[in-house]
């Protein structure tokens, strides 16, 4: 698991309740911020959120591709290369 520093000066603090109740908008605002959240549950802190830039998505995908099982496009369970990747995740055009 990789270790992220989160400066508490520029990260927004999320309560576990509102996570759970508005998922979508709090990471869709995340990534539009640009700036981290942390998140906690009875005043403490258990995650960090943070936007993910194109390039470490990129490396993400190379990482896992030939690895990891993820649906092809049939459906099926298979170990995908990295453009099948990238195309079922709707990262190309």
């Amino acid at each position: 698991m990789a270790k992220v520093k989160v400066s508490l000066s520029e990260a927004r603090i999320v309560t576990m309740r509102e996570l759970s109740q508005r998922t979508s908008q709090v990471v869709q605002e995340i990534c539009q911020s640009g700036q981290p959240a942390l998140v906690t549950r009875h005043g403490k802190f258990l995650a960090a959120i943070a936007p993910v830039e194109d390039v470490t998505i990129d490396a993400a995908i190379q990482s896992i591709a030939g690895r990891a099982p993820l649906p092809d496009d049939d459906g099926n369970q298979t170990l995908l290369d990295p453009d099948t990747a990238r195309r079922h995740l709707g990262l190309t055009p």
